[in-house]
């Protein structure tokens, strides 16, 4: 059942005392706030389940999401764990003190497991979780999610795009991103999540409006062997290939000529990384967008390249675990 929320709002400016957001947004980062308003209102809820949902979603389309684990029980199956090193009683103490006390690492690679960021002394601000730009996240970001609690001023990570963290009682979401580009795409992802749940999205304009616009690439190929004396190939194949982009992520489709009402998803590029597309992909708001151009071109049957499958049907998920 969907949470009773009655307007979602993203601001790029807000007051940061008052939300206590400041020891959470790194330096030189782009920052926005999400807050919700209930119908009715409820105190000390927690975030609703709707929004954890829409959040979880988007970000895990992002990449893997490694956040703070204080209470290792019950946990997704599919959560992996990386524990914190154990110092010697006199340092714990100095830790404690001085608030540097390391905490165990959860990551997630689905939605149902980065949901569980919320579950995590969410309310208490003791939370903090990035979503990665490859699988694992280096040794320093590790160490500095485990034990950092004050972001204001250090540089945002390298080798993460986005993080999020709450803001006072747990009423709020700071999503802080490491350019103004990848920060629009993720407003621009929760953006089409909540209309597509029919719920209000409210708040400044440059946070709520349209996503930077998807780049498009149309190349001709024609794969042939050598003609032999009577002018037949062994083997030719002609086909368009097209790549959809926008920031560092592009997603590359094949259409052979004989098979005009096809295209078939062959990779997802970020950077210098090539990756078959996963389940976190079919939520990105590229590829939604990438699946429409395909469908408005005349491509009626679009499937994608599986590490174990082969080409398997483009099966597109929805915020809310429909399909």
């Amino acid at each position: 059942m969907m949470s009773p929320v009655a307007t979602l709002r993203i601001d790029r400016s807000w007051n940061e005392v008052l939300f206590r957001t400041t020891a959470f947004t790194p330096m030189r980062s782009a920052a926005a706030l999400l807050t919700w308003e209930m119908d009715p209102p409820l105190h000390d809820a927690g975030v609703p389940a709707a929004i954890i949902d829409i959040v979880s979603q988007v970000a895990v389309s992002l990449g893997p999401v490694a956040f703070r684990l204080f209470w290792p029980h019950d946990l997704p199956a599919e959560l992996s764990t990386l524990a914190a090193p154990r110092a010697w009683l006199p340092m714990r103490l100095y830790q404690r003190l001085t608030r540097t006390w390391p905490a165990d690492i959860a990551v997630a690679n689905d939605a149902r497991g980065t949901a569980e960021l919320f579950k995590q002394d969410w309310q208490l601000q003791g939370q903090t979780a990035l979503v990665l730009r490859a699988a694992r996240p280096s040794e320093t970001t590790i160490g500095t999610l485990r034990s950092l609690r004050d972001w204001h001023g250090v540089c945002f990570p390298s080798d993460a795009r986005l993080l999020i963290a709450p803001a006072v009682d747990g009423d709020g979401i700071l999503l802080a991103a490491a350019s103004e580009d990848e920060l629009a795409d993720v407003l621009a992802g929760i953006g089409q999540a909540v209309r597509m749940l029919g719920m209000t999205l409210d708040g400044d304009a440059s946070a709520t409006g349209e996503r930077p616009a998807m780049n498009v690439a149309i190349s001709h190929h024609v794969d042939a062997s050598e003609p032999d004396e009577q002018g037949f190939h062994d083997y030719h194949y002609e086909y368009d290939i097209y790549r959809f982009s926008r920031a560092d992520r592009t997603y590359v489709a094949r259409s052979y000529v004989e098979e005009t009402d096809r295209a078939d998803f062959l990779s997802r590029l970020q950077g210098d990384e090539s990756h078959v597309l996963g389940a976190a992909d079919l939520t990105h708001p590229l590829l939604l967008e990438a699946v429409d151009y395909l469908r408005a071109a005349g491509k009626t049957t679009i499937e994608r390249l599986s590490e174990s499958e082969g080409y398997v049907p483009l099966e597109i998920a929805k915020p809310g675990g429909g399909n």
